[in-house]
């Protein structure tokens, strides 16, 4: 998560980890499953496309992009979470994650 806060992708702040716990930035946001309706739903569409294929572009796939992990603010701005099934482009299933986490946000 620090090496995705420090180029700019949307997640919480990293603070410290240790073993299996981070300590991180408090999201003002809401998971995108409890959210009931969108005022942009076409803006949010392509901002989580943006950031599948921003991953994409740096090498990585989520692995887990869907609605549990997502985090939504009140400005419709999108705050990633939860990445311990990230996997590099080069894994031999990458395909099979990346096509899966766009088909998560359809």
């Amino acid at each position: 998560m620090t090496a995705l806060h420090k180029r700019g992708f949307p997640t919480p702040t990293p603070y410290d980890g240790n073993r299996h716990a981070i300590c991180m930035s408090l999201v003002k946001a809401y998971p995108m499953v409890n959210v009931k309706g969108l005022s942009n739903p076409e803006t949010v569409y392509h901002s989580l496309i943006d950031q599948i294929i921003r991953f994409a572009e740096h090498g990585l796939v989520h692995g887990d992009f869907n609605e549990f992990n997502l985090m939504i603010a009140e400005d419709e701005s999108i705050t990633v979470i939860d990445f311990p099934q990230m996997t590099s482009t080069s894994h031999i299933n990458a395909q099979f994650y990346f096509e899966r986490d766009v088909k998560c946000i359809q």
